[in-house]
């Protein structure tokens, strides 16, 4: 079996359980991608400025996905359409309705996220060694 079908078979079945409920628990593996991804990407400003941006981007992230489930769960309750859902109400109100549904839990777990993705961006990246030539 394939690495990206057994990818998508995960995924698939993350889809699954995750139908009718959040799950925040999932910030700790997504902290951790994320700040491996980051950690990739920032070479010139070193290890401080790689673990903000990685602590930056997961709050954005968790902040983005609250107002996301918002959305849905008025665009369910209502029987409207998702994007006409996102396109009447505003971000106002979708902030208001977003905080008001996330708990105490929910906030520790997308903490636990962001501290994961600092940590993650943080640590060293190994050297890159060239294999010398043999001498003759």
């Amino acid at each position: 079996m394939s690495l990206r079908r057994l990818l998508g078979l995960f995924f698939g079945l993350v889809c699954t359980l995750m139908v009718g409920r959040l799950m925040p628990w999932l910030a700790l593996p997504v902290g951790w991608l994320l700040g491996r991804i980051i950690r990739g990407w920032v070479y010139q400003g070193g290890r401080a400025s790689a673990a903000a941006l990685a602590a930056l981007s997961m709050a954005i992230a968790a902040t983005y996905l609250s107002v996301l489930i918002a959305a849905a769960r008025i665009a369910g309750s209502l029987g409207l359409g998702f994007f006409d859902t996102l396109r009447m109400s505003g971000l106002a109100l979708l902030g208001d309705i977003a905080r008001l549904t996330v708990t105490r839990g929910d906030l520790i777990w997308y903490a636990l996220g962001i501290a994961t993705a600092a940590v993650a961006a943080s640590r060293l990246r190994r050297p890159v060694t060239l294999a010398r030539p043999p001498e003759a």
